[in-house]
């Protein structure tokens, strides 16, 4: 079974493009808990954008995260604030994620130009929680993950997703079989995510085994269209 976990970022930036506590973002963890949900996933970004440190330090309060049967996956770069918080917060999981200057969302994954010993060091730091890097679907990248000494790789789906559309993706996705071997023969946990929808994962699925998926943005899209507890039960399903 794969592991869904629910990105709650496009709800914290419906809130903060308004002001003020509504939509309630616990309140719709705390929905997507009760329906099944067993991953949440959060992305600070540095300008607080959508997900504050505040909303970090909210969820981890929550009693199924606190006794771990849900799993918090707090993503980010590698700046000095947010690993205090991780070091702190101590969630299940801490996926690092390169930044690109003037980005809308993440669209690489961890490359040459990244700071390798940082990452290491990091690694090394925060005993206790899984670390995850965000990788590209390549063999270099995924060895700078593997070299890191992080547990788990999350393989950025992006291009794949584009692909899909057209109708022809051959290519990208046997890069992410090939880079899911290379990172399951280092031992690592296989995590997924970008774009990823209802119709794409069931088509990754079925050529490759994968841990986690981390989905927000196509998930709040279904759930304007069908409701929040049911686009929970349709991603669930999907994931079993």
């Amino acid at each position: 079974m794969t592991q869904f976990s629910l990105n709650l970022n496009k709800i914290a930036l419906l809130r903060n493009s308004r002001g003020g506590l509504r939509p309630d973002l616990l309140e719709f963890a705390r929905m997507a808990i009760n329906a099944g949900v067993r991953g949440l996933t959060v992305h600070p970004r540095s300008d607080a954008r959508h997900i504050t440190f505040d909303d970090v330090r909210a969820l981890s309060r929550l009693p199924q995260v606190v006794s771990k049967e849900v799993e918090l996956n707090i993503e980010g770069d590698l700046r000095p604030d947010l690993i205090r918080l991780v070091e702190v917060l101590q969630p299940s999981q801490f996926t690092v994620v390169p930044v690109t200057p003037g980005e809308i969302t993440s669209n690489r994954g961890w490359r040459d130009c990244d700071p390798h010993e940082q990452l290491s060091f990091v690694v090394r730091q925060l005993k206790g929680v899984r670390i995850s890097v965000f990788s590209d679907a390549t063999p270099q990248s995924c060895n700078y993950v593997i070299n890191s000494g992080a547990q788990a790789i999350e393989i950025y789906t992006g291009p794949f997703a584009e692909a899909y559309l057209s109708g022809s993706y051959d290519k990208e996705l046997s890069a992410l079989v090939e880079t899911s071997k290379q990172a399951r023969s280092a031992a690592l946990r296989i995590n997924l995510g970008h774009d990823l929808t209802l119709d794409n994962i069931a088509v990754i699925r079925k050529v490759m085994e994968v841990d986690e998926v981390s989905i927000g943005h196509q998930f709040i899209i279904d759930a304007l269209y069908i409701g929040w507890i049911a686009a929970v039960d349709c991603y669930l399903r999907a994931c079993e």
